[in-house]
């Protein structure tokens, strides 16, 4: 049941500005409200209309007629719309070209068919298409109007030519919307001679571009039309699937007229399909739905399929019932095909229930049918592959001219662009040679800074090394002296001494926690590696942690099962935890969530994450963290020498140690050591 575009409710041809607005260049303002809100631009039209002429920069009245009559069509208004063409046609003066006049001819012609004069569309459309022959800019459009009056009047061939031309010139032409509709109509000829992978690619296409663009109507129209193709192939359950989805899509976009087609064709679909056990139900649905419209060739139509239903059902006499119902003559016509096959079917249903002689007219009705169908069709095949055949040959011919003419201009002008290739060649090379050295010479300087600061760094650790050893041997002697001196019975009782002497042992010890960090950092530590059970370490270290974060922030530790174990100095690394915990605190001004995630990085390896969301880092400031020294602390607050401590350690241990951070979204501090091999 192959239906024309235009015979699907509520769908109309592609508007006529949509054709004509890129010669006349003034659509522009209403062509968009046209498609989308037709009252509010005829209500913008009528203003135009009304007001006083002013100036050339607006559209003349004439222009303004055609567009009106385009936004009366849009909403169905056919006969408002040929009278607005009859008024464009008067209002026409010598200022407005050729292109208008035959705009509002080919109009007038369109508006006919619409009112049901179809052979008078055909009769006036004739001569002003042709005038339009030699136009390219607006021919595809006239050639597809021209394709649809022939196919709505039976002449399939001629039609065909005229789609596949309209068809072809519009992709040339970039006219997607005309090429695509061109497209549907070609799909639906060659699915009725039976080339159904032609109508298939082109069906598909049409989904594939509407799925994209242009709203669920369009959309619902190409799976309508694939729909049909499947239903004329017997494939019932896909073309119950593209009728469902294009039922949604109306549903979707509210169009109750439209829905009651999608129930038509679900109907039809079940009423065919052997295997549906819901058919009966579908078909009433769509009957009941069908009589609440103005549709009474879709009633029939619903009456022929319950007839079907009822016949599969071992109900011939109701089938016939229905089938008289169906095919009685009221004036009410529909389709040829669908017409002989309730002809036929109802023939069974008559042998069936004994009825031999009315069984009898209806096979001789069929039989009639059929073979005028049949010798018409066989010719009209034949028509319909030789148009084909020759628009293809003549696409490949216009393609290989044009492949001659590009081949003719390569060849005039390779021999300049050799020259012009060698020309550049060469600047290229001494372009290419100078730009090799400058990057030589930039990469070179590069690494001898980079070796450079290597080594300043070696150097600078060997030296700070080498003092804090010494500084280390002197603080021990200062450290054991003031224990000797705060041992002496003098010093005990004189409480100014006492207190002395204390300054001087706390100022020791924190010399000797710095002279601890410069070893770290010197990679110099007396590491004492043991197997550290990293869940059990960090439960003992829980309450140090929490007080060192305070209330301000909220402390939360993730162990990974199995617990990770690690081979590293359990004094050092409590050290270092306590150390990354203290930066992540600083690092919160309003307050916040420091993660300590412990997890197996691999069989060899375990890290340790002290995540915080705090203020971050910029990048500037991220690549020098881990410098000695370095610190964005007010004075007083710190040493620059955490992270630096925590990188000697987890490099002095065979691990790692990196930083990434976001400024204002906060830092993650990953320590990497060897994990415990059993």
């Amino acid at each position: 049941m192959l239906l024309c575009v235009w015979l699907l409710p509520g769908l109309a041809p592609p508007a006529r500005a949509g054709c004509y607005a890129d010669l006349l260049g003034k659509d522009a303002p209403f062509a968009e409200r046209i498609e989308h809100d037709p009252q509010a631009a005829i209500a913008l039209i009528d203003a135009q209309l009304s007001a006083p002429a002013r100036g050339t920069g607006r559209p003349s009245r004439a222009h303004l007629y055609a567009m009106r009559a385009d936004a009366l069509e849009s909403i169905g208004n056919v006969d408002a719309a040929r009278s607005a063409v009859e008024a464009g046609v008067q209002a026409l003066t010598p200022a407005d070209d050729a292109l208008l006049r035959r705009r509002l001819r080919l109009t007038a012609s369109l508006l006919l068919k619409e009112q049901g004069h179809l052979d008078r569309a055909m009769i006036e459309f004739g001569p002003d298409s042709a005038e339009s022959l030699g136009d390219v800019p607006d021919l595809a459009c006239v050639l597809y109007y021209r394709g649809s009056l022939r196919f709505r009047a039976g002449q399939n061939v001629g039609a065909a030519e005229d789609f596949m031309r309209a068809y072809q010139l519009a992709r040339n032409l970039g006219r997607a919307e005309v090429r695509l509709l061109a497209g549907q109509m070609l799909a639906r000829l060659y699915a009725k001679y039976d080339l159904y992978t032609d109508a298939h690619e082109l069906a598909d296409e049409a989904i594939g571009f509407y799925s994209a663009s242009r709203g669920p109507l369009r959309l619902a129209d190409a799976f309508f039309l694939r729909g049909d193709i499947n239903l004329s192939q017997d494939d019932y359950v896909h073309a119950a699937d593209d009728f469902l989805r294009a039922r949604a899509l109306l549903e979707s976009a509210a169009l109750p007229l439209e829905v009651v087609f999608a129930w038509q064709e679900l109907c039809v679909t079940a009423s065919r399909d052997t295997r549906r056990m819901d058919a009966s139900a579908v078909c009433r649905e769509a009957y009941e739905r069908t009589r609440a419209t103005d549709d009474p060739e879709g009633v029939k139509m619903m009456l022929g399929a319950l007839g079907e239903i009822a016949f599969r059902g071992g109900h011939p006499a109701e089938a016939v019932g229905l089938w008289d119902r169906a095919l009685g003559d009221d004036g009410v016509d529909f389709p040829p095909r669908m017409r002989w096959r309730f002809h036929r079917l109802r023939a069974q249903a008559l042998t069936r229930i004994g009825d031999v002689a009315a069984a009898a007219r209806d096979e001789n009705y069929c039989l009639d049918a059929l073979e005028a169908d049949r010798s018409a069709r066989s010719a009209e095949q034949l028509a319909l592959l030789h148009v084909k055949f020759e628009t293809s040959f003549k696409d490949e011919e216009l393609a290989r001219s044009r492949a001659e003419m590009q081949a003719a201009e390569l060849t005039i002008s390779r021999q300049a662009f050799i020259r012009n290739a060698v020309i550049g060649a060469a600047v290229l090379a001494v372009v290419t040679v100078l730009f090799a050295t400058r990057m030589w010479s930039r990469r070179k300087l590069a690494v001898d800074a980079r070796k450079a600061a290597e080594q300043q760094l070696a150097a600078v650790g060997r030296l700070t090394g080498g003092i804090a050893h010494d500084f280390n041997n002197l603080l021990s002697v200062m450290l054991q002296a003031l224990w000797l001196l705060g041992r002496r019975a003098s010093v005990a009782e004189d409480s100014v001494a006492c207190d002395l002497v204390s300054q001087a042992r706390r100022s020791s010890e924190i010399c000797a926690d710095i002279t601890s960090q410069l070893l770290s950092f010197a990679r110099q530590q007396n590491l004492v590696p043991e197997a550290v059970r990293l869940g059990a370490c960090l439960a003992d270290l829980r309450p140090l942690l929490e007080r060192t974060v305070g209330s301000a922030a909220g402390l939360y530790i993730e162990v990974e099962e199995p617990e990770p174990v690690a081979w590293a100095d359990p004094r050092q690394l409590s050290a270092a935890l306590l150390n990354l915990v203290t930066n992540a605190r600083d690092a919160m001004i309003s307050g916040g969530k420091i993660l300590i995630r412990v997890c197996n990085d691999s069989g060899r390896r375990v890290r340790l994450d002290v995540v915080d969301d705090g203020c971050g880092m910029a990048s500037d400031i991220l690549a020098r963290a881990i410098e000695p020294f370095f610190t964005t602390k007010p004075v007083g607050r710190g040493s620059g020498l955490g992270l630096s401590m925590v990188d000697g350690f987890a490099t002095q241990s065979g691990g790692a140690l990196s930083v990434s951070s976001v400024l204002h979204r906060g830092t993650t501090v990953s320590l990497w050591l060897p994990a415990m091999v059993s």
